[in-house]
């Protein structure tokens, strides 16, 4: 039995050399099984996520995710080589937000 190649950066059966960290600078960057955006999504990674990027080529980066460790590919411009420390958390991405101090006000 093979390894998942969603969890193991793999190609041909052999182990790559290590990669070099970089941070996902968009809000989400969609995770690709191959370097088309057509192609079946993975999982996605969120802003500030740190990826070991393995090979990058036609806008496109080979990545293994930090967090999850799902390896798959991401549009070239959803990420960047100039790392940062998170500064805020966000705990809820989306939320209502209400016409008064009620949440049975209509919903603006």
């Amino acid at each position: 039995m093979g390894l998942d190649p969603r969890l193991h950066a793999l190609r041909d059966g052999a182990e790559l050399v290590d990669g070099k960290t970089w941070q996902v600078a968009a809000p989400i960057a969609n995770v690709h099984r191959a370097p088309d955006a057509s192609s079946m999504q993975l999982t996605q990674a969120l802003m500030g996520e740190r990826v070991t990027v393995f090979e990058v080529r036609g806008g496109w980066a080979w990545v293994k995710l930090a967090r999850d460790g799902y390896v798959g590919f991401v549009e070239l411009s959803s990420i960047t080589e100039a790392l940062s420390d998170p500064t805020h958390r966000v705990s809820v991405p989306q939320t209502f937000f209400y016409s008064g101090p009620s949440i049975k006000t209509q919903p603006v």
